[in-house]
């Protein structure tokens, strides 16, 4: 997928409500508006990679506003880091103004109330993803929103960012797509890592060791006997020091496993072919042995029981027929 909205196209008595639905479909809700709702220059592209997706937007006089109001209507569990590619960019969020000039980043939690806009003609190029993904404490979020080009690592993960669009419509066509996302959401951690302290993320060890345990994890996420004296030894260390690796990344590996698995199971449980497949079943599939602590903590995740969400996903796809 590239161009997905050209406003152009559209006659100029309809590009308002097409271009706002336009670009509301690719986000989530907030408050949109342009200098010129009927302008003929507002372009979106979007490319997937798994779970993440970029999403280049061309406008003239942006401005967007997400508050607690529109976070209270649909969270969304994704962060956004977003690069200035044409024009200045000014983000507020939780009372403090940056101004973000060409080919800088802004780090944007989309479940915290924010605004963003810029005058004249801009683009961004944003890569969004689940901020459970990421395994990082809210104390190292909030710093990095402040001193992301403090990083010696601003550059290079700006420029993987406008890789992913600039190669998108070869990289989305192939089957490393998915690939692609979980190395950059990797690169994307440590950028974070590195604003909150120099020394997190840069030891050799954890460089070269934590992007291993994470691909071994996701391999192994169907195995019960999963778990931090397993990784450590298939990784010829000592659990203490697995630990310390973690620690140094902010990963906290327990719980990014169990929410690797209750994403995974949350997602078969919505896929109708599925739907007469026992939950227990599922669950197990993806190493949850007791199917009372896998209801209560997929509840705690996600706000309703497996069954409770396995037909909310029925009854929409009934609607929708």
């Amino acid at each position: 997928m590239a161009i997905v909205f050209r406003s152009d196209a559209v006659p100029i008595e309809d590009r308002e409500d097409a271009t706002r639905s336009a670009f509301l479909e690719q986000t989530w809700p907030m408050s949109f508006g342009l200098a010129d709702m009927t302008a003929s220059d507002s372009v979106l592209e979007v490319w997937r990679y798994g779970s993440a997706r970029v999403l280049r937007a061309t406008f003239t006089g942006l401005r967007t506003s997400r508050q607690n109001r529109h976070i209270r209507a649909a969270e969304s569990g994704m962060m956004a880091l977003m690069v200035q590619d044409r024009g200045t960019g000014r983000h507020v969020s939780a009372g403090a103004q940056r101004v973000v000039g060409i080919d800088r980043m802004a780090l944007v939690d989309l479940d915290v109330a924010h605004d963003v806009d810029w005058d004249g003609h801009g683009r961004s190029i944003t890569f969004y993803f689940p901020r459970a993904e990421l395994g990082l404490s809210r104390a190292v979020l909030d710093g990095a929103t402040s001193s992301l080009a403090a990083s010696p690592l601003h550059d290079l993960v700006r420029t993987q960012i406008r890789g992913l669009a600039a190669e998108g419509e070869q990289s989305i066509m192939s089957t490393v797509a998915e690939s692609v996302g979980v190395a950059t959401v990797d690169i994307v951690r440590t950028l974070l890592a590195s604003t909150y302290d120099a020394r997190y993320g840069r030891g050799a060890t954890t460089e070269m060791l934590l992007p291993r345990v994470r691909a071994y994890v996701r391999s192994h996420l169907s195995d019960p006997a999963l778990s931090a004296d397993m990784i450590a030894r298939e990784h010829g260390i000592s659990t203490r020091q697995l630990v310390r690796v973690c620690a140094e990344s902010e990963l906290v590996l327990e719980q990014w496993i169990i929410t690797q698995r209750l994403d995974g199971t949350r997602a078969e449980l919505a896929r109708p072919e599925l739907r007469q497949v026992p939950i227990s079943a599922v669950a197990r599939r993806w190493g949850f042995t007791n199917s009372s602590y896998f209801s209560r903590k997929f509840r705690q995740m996600y706000g309703v029981t497996p069954r409770t969400w396995r037909q909310l996903c029925a009854e929409t796809m009934n609607r929708s027929r």
